[in-house]
């Protein structure tokens, strides 16, 4: 059921938003904008609050790279056609690469001012031009992700998923997973076995049978990835 604030927050969309990303080369299916490069794709998703009602509708926006190959070795799921920000290698949420690192998420409501649009859309557009398109820039490669994935991870980063051990230890065996299968399809699986075993060994939270079923999907695609 549609909501009744549909209207205004596509028209948020079509002012401020499909311009600005329209002219770096994204394209837009639905409430995600995607880019495709060589190597990976870049997205920029429209993510609706799960509590929205009749009063009220809550939304913010998610920049992803999403690389193709890492999410069916993952979990054994078909690769998505159009990919979501929780399919990416990285994401995170626009106020949470700003400089104050919080989480931000904009209300439409039926008691808004007539400029609370404006207002919304050129928040959106400001933070996407100084944050959001910095951050997928940063990102052109594979090579790229992977090395982001396995360096010490700078304080102005750590709202970046996957997190980093010292800030998030239960969720560091994402980060070194999907660093394995950036290897594996970089084509060094020697390097793609050794971030297993040290993923495995520290499955503190219930990752040893995720690390399981990835060393078995990348048996069964031979033991080598498609390279560089």
């Amino acid at each position: 059921m549609a909501s009744p604030f549909d209207a205004r927050l596509q028209s948020i969309l079509k002012g401020y938003v499909t311009p600005l990303l329209k002219d770096q080369g994204f394209v837009r299916k639905g409430g995600v904008y995607y880019r495709a490069l060589d190597e990976l794709t870049w997205l920029v998703e429209i993510e609706r609050s799960s509590l929205n009602d009749p009063t009220q509708s809550t939304f913010t926006v998610t920049c992803g790279v999403f690389v193709p190959g890492l999410v069916s070795i993952y979990v054994p799921v078909q690769e998505p056609s159009r990919p979501k920000y929780h399919d990416c290698a990285l994401f995170a949420r626009l106020g949470l690469l700003s400089e104050a690192n919080m989480d931000v998420w904009w209300d439409l409501t039926a008691t808004d001012t007539p400029s609370a649009d404006i207002d919304i859309g050129l928040d959106i557009r400001r933070r996407l031009v100084k944050d959001g398109l910095p951050f997928l820039d940063r990102f052109h490669t594979r090579r790229e992700v992977l090395d982001f994935l396995l360096a010490p991870r700078r304080e102005c980063d750590r709202g970046i998923w996957p997190p980093s051990s010292r800030l998030h230890p239960e969720h560091d065996g994402t980060r070194l997973i999907y660093a394995a299968i950036l290897c594996h399809i970089l084509g060094d699986q020697a390097q793609s076995d050794a971030i297993l075993d040290a993923a495995q060994a520290d499955a503190k939270y219930g990752f040893q049978k995720t690390v399981a079923g990835v060393r078995r999907r990348i048996d069964e695609s031979g033991g080598s990835g498609p390279g560089a």
